[in-house]
């Protein structure tokens, strides 16, 4: 696996475990395993980062929803170029970005998802597209909803 990093908006990235150390990103969130450790990154350190560990499929818990609160507050005082990874980029990263995207942006979540998706497609030139899970998917835009 190569690194691989979508570019979602002039401040956003998706991307898999090696585009973790980008130099271009002031801000990451690193999404881990805690039960597949040998897939961890090598948590680069970033001026402004998050550390969640979160499984493919399964709705953020409480305490997910606290420390992207806190990222999200930071990203909206003061956006910067923002990296948000997984091992493969394709499920929890894509899931989490769009969460981030339409809080910090104020759009409507199911765009941030199709921004989302179209930007890991065209980086990955058509060969993926994301693989979100319904319960999540629908927790983050009642989330999102809900908080305006």
């Amino acid at each position: 696996m190569s690194a691989l990093a979508a570019k979602v908006t002039d401040w956003l990235y998706v991307g898999n475990v090696f585009s973790c150390g980008m130099p271009e990103v002031a801000a990451c969130c690193h999404i881990n395993r805690s039960d597949h450790p040998e897939n961890d990154c090598q948590r680069h350190a970033y001026p402004i980062q998050i550390e969640l560990d979160y499984c493919d499929g399964h709705e953020l818990s409480g305490h997910h929803i606290a420390v992207l609160g806190n990222f999200i507050g930071a990203l909206t005082a003061h956006k910067v170029s923002t990296l948000v990874h997984c091992y493969a980029g394709t499920c929890r990263s894509p899931t989490v970005a769009a969460y981030i995207l339409a809080m910090v942006d104020g759009l409507h979540p199911i765009d941030a998802f199709f921004m989302v998706d179209k930007a890991v497609y065209l980086e990955r030139e058509g060969r993926e597209t994301i693989n979100l899970v319904h319960r999540p998917k629908k927790q983050i835009c009642d989330l999102v909803m809900t908080s305006r």
